[in-house]
């Protein structure tokens, strides 16, 4: 039983034993850094020595440079410094990925590669802030092995700077620089050259509003928006003035922020060209219509192209006064009303010739002003026509009544449509002297009584022949004149009835039955006319009935005889 006991004690001293020196083994494997590396190992694990020692377990090299904003790379390498038993596996990483990525993100040694450098490349990312350059770190994480030697150990990571490529600052982008007085215009954009911290704001204005005018007073840029182009319209300004091409400027103020990279920046401001829309002159517009010779109007409107400095005048009058008055004889334009249209109206003047529709001008005569754009400046005349009236020809009135062969007269009148150049005659005649005869036998028309009505007198003609009524014409001849307006022109003749004094019918005196006298008239020879109605048989018919009546005419002459 103690020999059991001993033996036991023996085996558990043995194992112990064992652990113990295998403990001190690999302490002693981590104090001396087995193999040979840049990267030292201490007895707890932990990192220790520089890098680019050639000491320790691991190799790494050091970093080829920085990387930048701008997507620069930089690279180191890594390889064991002795051969593993089994695969070593080492995590990479980077501490801040805003600053820089890796590649690999991993990278594994064999018993064959172990010696090969690794190359892990690292790059740059850009963050748009303006924050100077970063430093950060490549981690390299704890090897992984069922190498005991290895498993475990933790390499030295890598230290890196990313450059910054952001600078405080602002992009204005203008694609022109002139604007124009009929609203032409252009557009500039504008944009943060990097990430603010806070608000960026800056006023936009114009020099002079009477030349151009932005269409917004100010721009606010955020640490979200920084980067988004804003647009300003800049649009020129129209001042009616004949002042030729005016420059101004765009201001673009200094920034306020309460980020100091942005805070007091001053952009250039933009030269701008107004080009003048506006010339000294005159806007006549088309005359209305023609004038007419009787009086009919035309107009027209004048106004100024442009606003005068001083007052500008201009006299208004007519090229022929006998065929077209004007009103009124000038036209003043002002400072303020230089816009307004002022109307000119044309009269048509009648000259009593017929000598065709006759063109004219309404000259407008130079303009005299202070203003040296304006003065002498001759606004174009108004061509116009006046239409004629005057047609050579007759006017001859309607024949007063019918002659009557009791001597009865009748008249007409007969005068000239237009004025003639030269006496116009024209012949008088009776178609039937044995009806009725004509005075006087000739009318002779002047250039002074052509519009005067002169009278023709038909006297009618007793046949004393029962004969009825009959018609006969009174003649006028064609024109004899040296106005070849007038000459060889025939007037219409004149047609009328002379009236019969005879009785054609049966005269009888009374009848067998009541007569009714109805009217009594005397003409001018004094005879007397009685007439009535009968129910007796005047025709030497009997009226059917009591309703039915015949007429009759009794005729007494002045000395009473029927």
């Amino acid at each position: 039983m103690i020999l059991i006991k001993i033996m036991f004690r023996c085996i558990v001293f043995t194992i112990v034993f064992g652990i113990i020196s295998a403990c001190s083994e690999q302490n002693d494997l981590k104090d001396t850094n087995v193999g040979t590396s840049e990267s030292d190992v201490d007895s707890t694990g932990g990192d220790s020595g520089d890098s680019g020692s050639t000491s320790g377990v691991f190799v790494i090299s050091a970093i080829s440079g920085s990387t930048t904003e701008a997507g620069g790379t930089a690279t180191f390498t890594v390889n064991l410094k002795s051969q593993p038993s089994a695969n070593v596996s080492i995590a990479i990483s980077s501490s801040d990925t805003t600053e820089g990525t890796v590649s690999p993100s991993s990278i594994l040694f064999s018993s064959s590669n172990w010696s090969t450098a690794q190359t892990v490349t690292v790059t740059g990312v850009d963050d748009t802030a303006v924050d100077g350059n970063q430093g950060y770190t490549i981690i390299l994480g704890v090897a992984s092995s069922a190498d005991s030697n290895y498993s475990g150990l933790d390499p030295a990571d890598v230290s890196v700077s990313n450059t910054d490529d952001d600078t405080a600052g602002i992009t204005i982008n203008s694609p022109g620089d002139n604007t124009t007085e009929s609203g032409g215009s252009f557009t500039f954009t504008a944009k943060l050259n990097s990430q603010p911290s806070s608000d960026v704001t800056f006023s936009v204005s114009s020099s002079d509003t009477s030349e151009g005018s932005a269409s917004q007073s100010s721009l606010t840029f955020t640490s979200s928006n920084w980067g988004t182009e804003q647009y300003v319209q800049i649009s020129g300004v129209d001042d009616s003035l004949d002042d030729g091409n005016q420059n101004y400027t765009v201001t673009i103020g200094a920034t306020s922020s309460s980020d100091s990279n942005y805070y007091g920046i001053d952009p250039d401001d933009l030269s701008v060209t107004n080009i003048d829309d506006d010339t000294a002159g005159f806007t006549v517009t088309t005359i209305s219509g023609v004038t007419t010779e009787y009086g009919t109007t035309a107009t027209f409107t004048v106004k100024l192209s442009s606003q005068p400095t001083a007052n500008v005048t201009i006299a208004v009058s007519s090229s022929n006064t006998a065929e077209g008055t004007v009103s009124p004889s000038s036209l003043t334009f002002t400072s303020s009303n230089w816009s307004t249209a002022q109307t000119v109206t044309a009269t048509g003047v009648n000259d009593g010739s017929a000598d065709g529709n006759q063109n004219y001008n309404i000259v407008l005569g130079a303009a005299t002003s202070s203003d040296s754009n304006f003065i002498s400046i001759n606004p174009a005349d108004v061509a116009v026509t006046n239409t004629d009236d005057d047609t050579a020809g007759f006017t001859i009135s309607s024949i007063s009544d019918n002659t009557t062969e009791l001597g009865d007269n009748a008249t007409f009148t007969v005068l000239l449509n237009s004025q003639p150049s030269a006496n116009v005659t024209v012949g008088v005649s009776s178609s039937d002297t044995g009806e009725g005869t004509v005075s006087p036998s000739s009318l002779t028309f002047t250039n002074s009584n052509w519009s005067t009505a002169q009278t023709v007198t038909v006297i009618g003609v007793d046949d004393n022949t029962t004969d009825g009524n009959q018609s006969y014409t009174i003649v006028l001849a064609a024109a004899s004149s040296s106005d070849s307006n007038y000459n060889n022109l025939n007037p219409s003749d004149v047609s009328l009835s002379n009236l019969d004094d005879e009785w054609g019918g049966a005269k009888q005196t009374g009848s067998s039955k009541a007569d009714h006298p109805a009217g009594i008239a005397v003409d001018s020879k004094s005879n007397i006319y009685v007439t009535g109605r009968t129910l007796g048989n005047m025709d030497g018919n009997s009226n059917p009935s009591s309703t039915i009546y015949d007429l009759f005419l009794l005729k007494y002459s002045f000395q009473g005889s029927l």
